[in-house]
């Protein structure tokens, strides 16, 4: 199954856009994604506290769980066993922060990709973490 393009359903969203694809096997992932997108379009919050994909931000306004990009990455952190390998522009997380400080004393090899600019970070890996 496919989204995308002006063929879709949701093409009203993506047709702005038209190098962007999606093709999944399970009608499941298919179906959130398309209540996702129209609720999106119709201004509308979705509760996605137990969504089948990664959603982001993850916030709640109003009661309700908007997104579950946090919770997902901290578990795949906190359940890594041999390495990790993040881009993101700026840890600033304390609680991500502290998992992947916890990952390295595991002895999994930690790797970011991005800026480690912000306070109490290091600039260099070679650097101990505070």
């Amino acid at each position: 199954m496919g989204l995308g393009g002006d063929h879709e359903p949701h093409g009203k969203l993506l047709h702005r856009q038209p190098g962007v694809r999606l093709i999944l096997d399970d009608p499941r992932q298919v179906a959130e994604i398309a209540r996702v997108f129209e609720a999106d379009w119709e201004g509308e919050r979705l509760d996605l506290s137990r969504a089948l994909l990664v959603w982001s931000p993850s916030r709640t306004l109003g009661g309700v769980k908007e997104g579950n990009a946090r919770e997902v990455l901290l578990g795949l952190i906190r359940g890594a066993k041999r390495e990790l390998f993040l881009e993101h522009q700026a840890m600033a997380d304390p609680e991500v922060v502290e998992a992947l400080k916890e990952a390295l004393s595991r002895g999994v090899r930690v790797r970011l990709l991005g800026s480690l600019r912000s306070p109490g970070t290091p600039t260099s890996w070679r650097e101990p973490w505070p």
